[in-house]
C-alpha cells in the first residue's frame, strides 16, 4: 500500500494484488472479500427476501391480509406481539415472539391463537375466538390477553 496526496487530501492506494479476490472458505487470512463474491454468497443463502409489517391490531376472531410484496410463498413467518399498554405483568414495549400455528396456545384452552395463511402475495391472519393467550410475565400462568393492550407485527422471510 502507498499513501498519495491529492486535492482533497491523502487517499489510500491498494496496490496489493492479493485483496482483489475474495479467499476461500477455509482461507483463515484477512483478505477482503469482494463484492462479486458477496452478492454470489446472499444468492445462497436460504432468504433472501423480508417483509416486515407494520402493528396490526389484534381483533377477537377477526381476520386480515397483509400483502408482502415477497413474490414467492414464504418460507418462514413469524407473529411479534409488541405490549402497548401494561397487561398480565408485562410493560409497555416488552416483545413476544408469538408462533402464526395451530396449538401454539394449545396448553392454555381452546380457541386462542393465531393462524396465518400464506400464498405468494398475502399472509392470511386469523385470530382466535376467544382472543390470544399467553403466559403471565410473573406467575407464568396462561391467560388471555387485553387486545387493546397489544399489537401484532408479522414478519415473513422468502
Amino acid at each position: 500500500m502507498s499513501l498519495e496526496l491529492n486535492g482533497t487530501g491523502p487517499s489510500v492506494l491498494n496496490t496489493d494484488t492479493s485483496l482483489q479476490t475474495s479467499p476461500a472458505q477455509s482461507d483463515t487470512s484477512t483478505k477482503i472479500a469482494t463484492m462479486a463474491n458477496v452478492n454470489a454468497l446472499k444468492t445462497s443463502l436460504p432468504f433472501t427476501k423480508e417483509f416486515v409489517s407494520s402493528p396490526q391490531a389484534i381483533t377477537v376472531n377477526g381476520s386480515l391480509s397483509l400483502g408482502h410484496g415477497l413474490s414467492a410463498v414464504p418460507k418462514l413467518a413469524m407473529g411479534i406481539l409488541t405490549c402497548t399498554s401494561a397487561d398480565l405483568n408485562y410493560s409497555v414495549g416488552d416483545k413476544i415472539l408469538y408462533p402464526l400455528s395451530p396449538g401454539a396456545n394449545a396448553a392454555s384452552s381452546a380457541n386462542h391463537g393465531v393462524i396465518a395463511t400464506v400464498d405468494n402475495t398475502n399472509i392470511g391472519i386469523k385470530y382466535g375466538a376467544q382472543g390470544i393467550a399467553i403466559l403471565n410475565k410473573s406467575t407464568g400462568v396462561y391467560a388471555t390477553i387485553t387486545v387493546g393492550s397489544w399489537t401484532l407485527t408479522v414478519e415473513a422471510w422468502a
